[in-house]
C-alpha cells in the first residue's frame, strides 16, 4: 500500500479548481447526482455570493436578488459525478423558484478540460447574468 488515497472524479475537479483560484465545492441537489459547481451568484448565503466583474452588473443582481420572495442562485456546474461529464450553467430563479440550466454544456473528459471549461465560463460570467434568457426551464 502506497498510502496515496484514490479520490473521486469530484473530488480531484473540486481540487483542480480551487488551486486556480475558483471555489469549488460539492452540490447534492435532490433526485440528482452530485455536481462540482463555482458560484456566480447565490442569495442564500449570507453574506449572498455575487462574482460579477463589472459593479454595474453586481448592482443590478442585489436589485434584482432583492425583489425576489425565494433564494436564488446561478453556478458554473458539471452535469455528472464522474467523466465523460458535461459544463454548464446551472440556477434557480429566486422569483418563480424554478430550475433552470444552459442550452449548451460542454463535454469534458479530463480534469484538466474540465477546470479550462470553468475558467471560460468563469472569464465571461458578466454576460451570464445578462443573458439569463438564454437559460430555460
Amino acid at each position: 500500500m502506497t498510502g496515496q488515497v484514490d479520490l473521486s472524479m469530484s473530488e480531484r475537479l473540486v481540487n483542480a479548481l480551487n488551486r486556480v483560484g475558483l471555489d469549488a465545492h460539492i452540490l447534492h441537489l435532490e433526485g440528482g447526482p452530485p455536481r462540482v459547481v463555482v458560484p456566480l451568484f447565490d442569495s442564500a448565503t449570507h453574506p449572498p455570493v455575487l462574482h460579477a466583474r463589472d459593479p454595474e452588473v453586481g448592482g443590478l443582481m442585489d436589485q434584482t436578488a432583492e425583489s425576489w420572495s425565494q433564494n436564488g442562485y446561478l453556478y458554473i456546474a458539471t452535469r455528472g459525478e464522474d467523466f465523460p461529464t458535461e459544463v454548464g450553467m446551472l440556477g434557480v430563479n429566486g422569483e418563480t423558484g424554478e430550475q433552470f440550466e444552459s442550452k449548451a454544456w460542454e463535454p469534458v473528459s479530463t480534469v484538466d478540460e474540465a477546470v479550462n471549461a470553468f475558467q471560460n465560463l468563469w472569464n465571461s460570467r458578466d454576460s451570464m447574468f445578462s443573458d439569463l434568457a438564454s437559460l430555460e426551464p
